[in-house]
């Protein structure tokens, strides 16, 4: 945000040097006196190796909400959806007879309806999440 703001000061006083006759950009050098933006941190993610540890902590989980948070994490990694697109998911959306999950375009980032087909093991675990959220 402080980028823009360095941007649309520059462009604000360089139209004022043309239309107004200002004789210098008091906002050309803003970017040398900026704080420098803090180093980008990407999510961690888990290796292959890291999974069956992972899956034991999270079976011994008893957080708040600790089942919801197991289902989900489970569903998450069997379907690979976004996180948003999890905790976006409605009952309505789970067409469970068919195997479906039909994502509404307004929630997937490529804005198309989205099919996520799945095995029975996975329709059971959505049947088990969604009674879970239903509950609490």
């Amino acid at each position: 945000m402080a980028s823009k703001c360095r941007t649309w000061f520059n462009q604000l006083f360089r139209y004022a040097m043309v239309e107004a006759n200002l004789s210098i950009n008091p906002a050309a050098d803003l970017d040398i006196v900026a704080i420098p933006r803090p180093p980008v941190t990407h999510n961690p993610f888990l290796r292959m190796s890291e999974l069956p540890a992972f899956l034991r902590k999270l079976r011994n989980y008893r957080g708040r909400g600790h089942i919801t948070t197991q289902w989900g994490l489970r569903l998450l990694l069997l379907t690979g959806v976004r996180t948003g697109e999890l905790r976006s998911a409605t009952p309505e959306q789970f067409e469970l007879e068919r195997g479906l999950w039909i994502i509404p375009p307004v929630i997937v980032k490529q804005l198309q309806e989205n099919l996520r087909p799945e095995d029975k093991d996975p329709r059971q675990r959505r049947s088990r999440c969604l009674s879970c959220r239903a509950e609490s």
